[in-house]
Protein backbone atom coordinates (compact mmCIF):
# COMPACT_ATOMS: atom_id res chain seq x y z
CA UNK A 1 0.00 0.00 0.00
CA UNK A 2 1.10 3.57 -0.59
CA UNK A 3 1.24 4.42 3.11
CA UNK A 4 3.76 1.63 3.68
CA UNK A 5 6.17 3.36 1.31
CA UNK A 6 5.27 6.85 2.50
CA UNK A 7 6.02 6.08 6.15
CA UNK A 8 8.87 3.57 5.67
CA UNK A 9 12.19 3.99 7.47
CA UNK A 10 15.34 5.13 5.67
CA UNK A 11 16.73 1.57 5.55
CA UNK A 12 13.76 0.54 3.41
CA UNK A 13 14.74 3.00 0.69
CA UNK A 14 18.36 1.84 0.79
CA UNK A 15 17.29 -1.77 0.22
CA UNK A 16 14.74 -0.87 -2.46
CA UNK A 17 17.33 1.19 -4.33
CA UNK A 18 19.74 -1.78 -4.15
CA UNK A 19 16.97 -4.05 -5.47
CA UNK A 20 16.13 -1.68 -8.33
CA UNK A 21 19.81 -1.24 -9.23
CA UNK A 22 20.29 -5.01 -9.30
CA UNK A 23 17.16 -5.48 -11.40
CA UNK A 24 18.30 -2.85 -13.89
CA UNK A 25 21.89 -4.10 -14.14
CA UNK A 26 20.88 -7.74 -14.55
CA UNK A 27 17.71 -7.17 -16.58
CA UNK A 28 15.61 -9.28 -14.24
CA UNK A 29 12.40 -8.64 -12.34
CA UNK A 30 11.02 -10.98 -9.66
CA UNK A 31 7.68 -12.62 -10.44
CA UNK A 32 5.96 -10.69 -7.65
CA UNK A 33 6.76 -7.37 -9.35
CA UNK A 34 5.56 -8.60 -12.75
CA UNK A 35 2.21 -10.03 -11.68
CA UNK A 36 -1.03 -8.10 -11.84
CA UNK A 37 -4.67 -8.81 -11.16
CA UNK A 38 -7.33 -7.78 -13.66
CA UNK A 39 -10.41 -6.35 -11.98
CA UNK A 40 -13.65 -5.64 -13.89
CA UNK A 41 -14.82 -2.02 -13.72
CA UNK A 42 -18.32 -0.96 -14.92
CA UNK A 43 -18.20 1.35 -17.97
CA UNK A 44 -20.93 3.66 -16.69
CA UNK A 45 -23.43 4.32 -13.92
CA UNK A 46 -26.80 3.46 -15.47
CA UNK A 47 -25.90 0.22 -17.22
CA UNK A 48 -27.04 -3.38 -17.11
CA UNK A 49 -24.64 -4.80 -14.52
CA UNK A 50 -25.44 -8.37 -15.58
CA UNK A 51 -24.07 -7.84 -19.13
CA UNK A 52 -20.35 -8.59 -19.30
CA UNK A 53 -19.89 -6.25 -22.28
CA UNK A 54 -20.60 -3.32 -19.91
CA UNK A 55 -17.30 -3.85 -18.09
CA UNK A 56 -13.69 -3.06 -18.85
CA UNK A 57 -10.69 -4.62 -17.20
CA UNK A 58 -8.12 -2.69 -15.22
CA UNK A 59 -4.83 -4.25 -14.12
CA UNK A 60 -3.75 -3.80 -10.51
CA UNK A 61 -0.01 -4.34 -10.19
CA UNK A 62 2.61 -4.14 -7.50
CA UNK A 63 3.26 -0.67 -6.11
CA UNK A 64 7.02 -1.27 -6.13
CA UNK A 65 6.72 -2.46 -9.74
CA UNK A 66 5.04 0.82 -10.65
CA UNK A 67 7.73 2.84 -8.84
CA UNK A 68 10.41 0.89 -10.72
CA UNK A 69 8.62 1.55 -14.03
CA UNK A 70 8.52 5.29 -13.28
CA UNK A 71 12.22 5.35 -12.44
CA UNK A 72 13.12 3.45 -15.62
CA UNK A 73 10.91 5.73 -17.71
CA UNK A 74 12.54 8.82 -16.21
CA UNK A 75 16.12 7.57 -16.54
CA UNK A 76 15.89 5.91 -19.96
CA UNK A 77 13.10 7.76 -21.79
CA UNK A 78 15.57 9.03 -24.39
CA UNK A 79 16.53 5.42 -25.23
CA UNK A 80 13.01 3.98 -25.31
CA UNK A 81 10.88 3.96 -28.44
CA UNK A 82 7.42 2.70 -29.29
CA UNK A 83 5.42 2.22 -32.41
CA UNK A 84 3.64 5.18 -33.99
CA UNK A 85 0.59 2.89 -34.02
CA UNK A 86 0.48 2.81 -30.21
CA UNK A 87 -2.27 5.08 -28.94
CA UNK A 88 -2.68 4.42 -25.21
CA UNK A 89 -0.21 5.14 -22.41
CA UNK A 90 1.72 7.58 -24.58
CA UNK A 91 2.22 11.32 -24.28
CA UNK A 92 -0.04 13.42 -26.50
CA UNK A 93 -1.96 10.34 -27.67
CA UNK A 94 -5.54 9.32 -27.04
CA UNK A 95 -7.31 5.99 -27.07
CA UNK A 96 -10.41 7.65 -28.51
CA UNK A 97 -9.18 6.73 -32.00
CA UNK A 98 -9.18 3.00 -31.17
CA UNK A 99 -12.91 2.39 -31.82
CA UNK A 100 -12.69 4.30 -35.11
CA UNK A 101 -9.67 2.27 -36.23
CA UNK A 102 -11.42 -0.97 -35.24
CA UNK A 103 -14.53 -0.03 -37.24
CA UNK A 104 -12.44 0.92 -40.29
CA UNK A 105 -10.56 -2.38 -40.05
CA UNK A 106 -13.84 -4.31 -39.87
CA UNK A 107 -15.23 -2.48 -42.90
CA UNK A 108 -12.05 -3.13 -44.89
CA UNK A 109 -11.97 -6.80 -43.87
CA UNK A 110 -15.65 -7.33 -44.69
CA UNK A 111 -15.37 -5.59 -48.07
CA UNK A 112 -12.42 -7.79 -49.08
CA UNK A 113 -14.06 -10.91 -47.69
CA UNK A 114 -17.06 -10.57 -50.02
CA UNK A 115 -15.17 -9.55 -53.16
Amino acid sequence: MTKHIKYACDDFFVYVSMLFTGMTVHGFAPDDLRLSTIVPIPKGKNINMTDSSNYRGIALGSLLGKVHDLILSECYSNLLASSELQLGFKARRSTSMCPMILKETQVTYNSHKHS
